[in-house]
């Protein structure tokens, strides 16, 4: 069941129904919940999807929360040099980014390139983008100063 609100609120969300994306996205992850508990795998893959539907709707704040529970999981089941963890916080950075809060993007900004670097290697297509992520924000607080 959880799985189907998830594809319902991946539909809505291609069809720009915002509201609906997050209201389908928060029924899965209610259930994912009671199924799950609190530190699976799958609970931060669905507080992920439920950032969706609130970045959508340019509730930024909430967005950022829910990315901080996905993070929080996957640190917690797979330490701190995995892909997940590093994808949690690049998405996070990004949300900072896009709202012009380079002060709280910049010091995970320079950690991610680092992490996709030790994890994939320094030429691979997450390290290069992050690695350009990082150098633009870094152009950014230089320039602001």
């Amino acid at each position: 069941m959880a799985e189907s609100y998830n594809h319902i609120g991946i539909v809505y969300e291609k069809h720009s129904y915002n509201e609906n994306t997050l209201i389908q996205h928060q029924k899965s992850l209610r259930i994912l919940l009671l199924v799950f508990g609190c530190d699976h795998p799958s609970m931060a893959c669905s507080y992920h999807n439920v950032v969706v539907g609130y970045k959508a709707q340019d509730q930024n704040e909430e967005a950022l929360e829910q990315y901080e529970k996905s993070l929080e999981i996957n640190f917690r089941v797979y330490g701190q040099d995995h892909p997940s963890v590093a994808d949690s916080k690049y998405n996070m950075d990004r949300v900072y980014e896009s709202h012009n809060k380079m002060d709280m993007a910049r010091e995970p900004f320079l950690v991610c390139p680092r992490m996709y670097s030790k994890l994939y290697g320094p030429g691979h297509r997450e390290s290069v983008v992050a690695a350009n992520s990082a150098q633009r924000d870094s152009q950014c607080t230089t320039e602001s100063i």
